[in-house]
Parts: C-alpha cells; structure tokens; sequence
C-alpha cells in the first residue's frame, strides 16, 4: 500500500482513545479494526504459526 494511502486508511478509520493521563504524562492507543486491512497477514503471520503449533501440540497428548 503506498504511505499516502496507508495515512488516509488510518486517519479516516482509526482510533486514538487516551489511555491514561497523569500530570502532564499521557498514553494514547492506536487502534485500527482489522476488516479494514482486507485479510493483510502482521508479522509475516507468525500469530497464525503458533496457532498452528498449539492446537497440533494440544492434539498429540
């Protein structure tokens, strides 16, 4: 996706709650749903792996 329209999907479909506020210290989250990613595998799908490796792990005890 090219980066000006990677910050158009984020600007128009994000949302940066403050998560915490202290004095003059602040937290923001990002958040982003995932349906707008169009099934886009983060961190080269290693979530998917493990996954995998558990539920195979779990089945051969």
């Amino acid at each position: 996706m090219d980066s000006l329209d990677s910050l158009q999907l984020v600007s128009q479909a994000g949302l940066a709650p403050t998560g915490n506020v202290v004095d003059t210290n602040y937290t923001m989250v990002a958040k982003l749903p995932k349906n707008v990613l169009g099934g886009a595998s983060t961190y080269d799908g290693v979530h998917q792996r493990l996954a995998e490796a558990g539920r195979a792990h779990v089945a051969s005890r």
